[in-house]
């Protein structure tokens, strides 16, 4: 059975584990260069942190629901945060923490209570930003160099970013509001024609008595032409002219259409 990696979520699984597999075995064959042996380099932090990064991947390659989504998400941002707390002045744990951001956008996440959850985010990271910067020796809510980059890059992504996403939800939801909206109409409307049950006008079309047996067959038993002439005791070809002519009178293109417009003329049973 071939593998179809066919959704967003397969395609960032992928994309997951063929980098984390690059990076585990440059990692690995990095620490055997410098003498380590193999049990050591395989109990190492980075190498411990690029195989539980490949297990979202591989696993949503084969694995396609909303559990493995979350998974993704939530670890790819707990490995960002981790990395923003052990080195917080690199580029490598805001990337992850971010990217984790972005999959949880594209999953849904933040359809509900999006502001909320914005600032929450927001929040986390400057918190953890500021917990690393303590554990460092740093001077913690004073922007020397490593932390104003970060402030930058925070303010940056506020007010560029953040206002357009916020816009462009707020469209979105406006449209499917306006959808529902018609889409309630619609069902009302629809509603109201099966309560009210009215017969189509047969002699205001126009419809002669041997076209109304023949529409009686057709609508009564979703009949083929042959069975509506073994019904009627008349040829194919009878039926075929009967038939021509009803679709002409009633404005139909099918029989199917015939049936839609004439199923409250017959008593079903």
């Amino acid at each position: 059975m071939r593998l179809k990696i066919d959704t967003m979520q397969k395609r960032v699984g992928l994309l997951i584990f063929t980098v984390g597999t690059y990076a585990l075995v440059m990692n690995i064959s990095q620490y055997l260069y410098d003498g380590s042996t193999l049990i050591h380099a395989l109990v190492r932090r980075e190498v411990l942190a690029d195989s539980l990064f490949l297990l979202p991947g591989f696993l949503s390659i084969f694995f396609e629901n909303r559990v493995m989504k979350l998974f993704q998400v939530l670890t790819i941002s707990l490995l960002g945060a981790a990395n923003i707390f052990t080195s917080y002045n690199e580029v490598y744990g805001p990337s992850l923490f971010f990217l984790g951001w972005l999959l949880a956008r594209q999953y849904g996440y933040f359809i509900r209570h999006k502001k909320i959850k914005y600032y929450l985010l927001v929040t986390f990271f400057v918190i953890v930003v500021q917990l690393s910067a303590y554990k460092n020796g740093k001077h913690v809510f004073i922007l020397n160099n490593e932390l104003l980059e970060f402030s930058v890059f925070l303010i940056i992504f506020t007010l560029v970013i953040w206002k357009d996403i916020l816009d462009r939800d707020e469209s979105l939801f406006k449209e499917n509001k306006r959808l529902r909206s018609d889409y309630t109409m619609l069902r009302k409307r629809v509603d109201t024609i099966e309560n009210d049950k009215k017969p189509y006008n047969l002699k205001a079309a126009k419809i002669s008595p041997a076209e109304e047996r023949v529409l009686r067959v057709l609508v009564k038993y979703k009949a083929s032409n042959k069975e509506i002439a073994e019904r009627l005791n008349i040829s194919e070809s009878t039926v075929k002219l009967h038939l021509y002519n009803i679709f002409n009178k009633l404005g139909a293109d099918n029989r199917f259409s015939v049936i839609d417009l004439c199923q409250y003329n017959f008593d079903s049973h």
